[in-house]
């Protein structure tokens, strides 16, 4: 069994172009809404994972949660939430998730992607 948890935040001064913006969305930062799904000056994001260790790979059941956008305007409404299952091969070189959105818009995505660490 693995347990994994991950935490971040971040906030950028001044007019920020949208390339110097946060974005929230997608596999790495929140699952089960599209990338860039939230964008802004500043954000918080949190996640954690159990994983189970198998003969083929490990399974996984993950919950994310993030929010982007002016830091003056934070509220507990503009969070989204996600949780999923993930299936992963070759000590996470290949990986499967299914996520689902929690809040509104409600989504679901199916992401498989290659994570090479080098």
């Amino acid at each position: 069994m693995r347990l994994g948890l991950e935490a971040g935040a971040g906030r950028g001064w001044g007019g920020l172009t949208t390339q110097r913006m946060w974005h929230l969305g997608g596999p790495s930062s929140l699952r089960g809404y599209d990338p860039r799904r939230l964008s802004g000056s500043s954000f918080a994001r949190a996640r954690g994972e159990t994983e189970h260790m198998h003969s083929f790979g490990s399974v996984s059941v993950f919950s994310d949660v993030g929010s982007a956008g002016e830091s003056e305007s934070y509220s507990s409404d503009d969070w989204l939430y996600s949780a999923g299952v993930g299936v992963s091969l070759a000590d996470g070189l290949v990986r499967l998730d299914s996520a689902w959105g929690l809040r509104e818009p409600r989504t679901f995505r199916l992401d498989l992607y290659l994570d090479a660490m080098f």
